[in-house]
């Protein structure tokens, strides 16, 4: 009916629970690609090791981000010929054992032919800004079309999108790789659906009903994130959606960041600065790619 691919990188034993978890919903995939980033074996040998006929494995060769993995996950699996693919992360595990029936429920309700992708929790996005948009929690029942399906949701991309050439920009390599394709989706005139009912599920586990978008200061091994979050969506605002007053003004709320976070001690805000400065420079000069070597998380 559907594969999986699950992007990763040097976490062996991270994927290998994963991918457990997966096999064990109610509705699990025909197969699960590995789209392997490593620069070591050992992913390759746990996929080796499982002896698993429903494992496929891809070695990428280089850390192509999961920008890059998600566009090769996508081409192997739509040209297997599978209708429906699903985009999986290797610390993402589902957080119930129905999250994908769930999906698959949605699918008789809308018309298959406009249909792009289904996801478990979304946002929507304003162009005006550049921010986005938390659907309030009394809204929560029935469908509803979003912009965005958060990182982790278990994207459901239908083969609509690889029909219309739609796949993740390599370009982007890090952060904001979920919005970028979900947002080329919705300029080929597809929609994004997800249940309210589902995003309800979601916040209800994690306490998250009742509360407002704060911003939570970075440790200074996450902030190399932040510099590839600002240039991405920077780089989104300006050469994919031409946007320019949101660009503009998430430039403003940069530099306003850049200073404020100074309060942190003068150590983390030079580091902040740097990272941040870089961000909002390559975004508007079109530098793109790993320029920044990530820091793995453990």
């Amino acid at each position: 009916m559907y594969s999986l691919f699950i992007i990763t990188r040097n976490r062996p034993s991270i994927l290998k629970n994963t991918i457990e978890e997966i096999f064990n919903q109610t509705l699990p995939p025909q197969s699960i690609l590995i789209v392997d980033n490593s620069d070591d074996d050992a992913t390759q040998l746990m996929y080796e090791q499982a002896n698993d006929s429903r494992l496929q494995y891809h070695r990428v060769g280089y850390n192509s981000g999961p920008a890059g993995g998600a566009k090769i996950g996508m081409e192997i699996l739509f040209e297997q010929g599978y209708e429906w693919v699903v985009w999986g992360d290797d610390d993402d595990p589902p957080q119930f054992k129905d999250v994908i029936e769930k999906l698959f429920s949605i699918i008789p309700q809308i018309n298959i032919n406009t249909i792009g992708v289904i996801g478990a929790v979304g946002t929507k996005l304003n162009l005006r800004n550049g921010l986005t948009i938390r659907i309030p929690d009394k809204d929560l029942n029935g469908l509803i079309e979003v912009d965005n399906v958060s990182g982790g949701m278990f994207p459901l991309i239908s083969k609509n999108v690889y029909r219309k050439k739609i796949f993740s920009d390599p370009n982007l390599f890090f952060s904001f790789e979920d919005l970028d394709f979900c947002l080329a989706v919705k300029r080929a005139k597809l929609k994004i659906i997800v249940s309210k009912d589902e995003i309800y599920r979601h916040r209800f586990l994690f306490s998250r009903l009742g509360i407002k978008k704060k911003y939570k200061v970075k440790s200074k091994n996450s902030l190399w994130r932040e510099y590839y979050s600002t240039r991405n969506i920077i780089y989104i605002l300006l050469r994919k959606e031409k946007a320019y007053g949101a660009a503009i003004y998430i430039t403003i709320r940069t530099i306003f960041k850049i200073f404020y976070l100074f309060r942190y001690g003068l150590k983390y805000g030079k580091l902040n600065f740097y990272y941040l400065f870089k961000g909002l420079c390559d975004g508007y000069r079109n530098r793109m790619g790993m320029t920044i070597l990530p820091i793995t998380k453990k």
